[in-house]
């Protein structure tokens, strides 16, 4: 089962640091991702399990949240405790 955070809930997270991973393009990426995000393509995650297993939690976001809703569920499948943010990256420039 998928875990959701919204984008408010995850913000109170981030002095502490929490693991982001954006699953978009590395295009877009460059053009906005939620702060200290770390861009890992939706394409490249099996690659890149051994990488992602060193983080005890991994929040997940795209644009608007269908693939890091899937990426999500691909992670937690392989084992990850993976954490959709709802929204994405739309729902972050939302926020004041």
């Amino acid at each position: 089962m998928i875990t959701n955070i919204t984008v408010q809930d995850l913000k109170e997270k981030l002095s502490g640091q929490p693991f982001i991973i954006d699953v978009r393009s590395p295009e877009e990426h460059e053009k906005g991702h939620i702060d200290t995000a770390q861009n890992f393509p939706i394409g490249d995650l099996p690659k890149n399990l051994d990488t992602l297993r060193e983080h005890d939690t991994i929040y997940v976001h795209c644009q608007m949240g269908g693939r890091s809703k899937r990426a999500s569920d691909y992670l937690t499948k392989e084992g990850l405790n993976a954490i959709n943010i709802e929204g994405g990256w739309d729902a972050w420039t939302k926020l004041s």
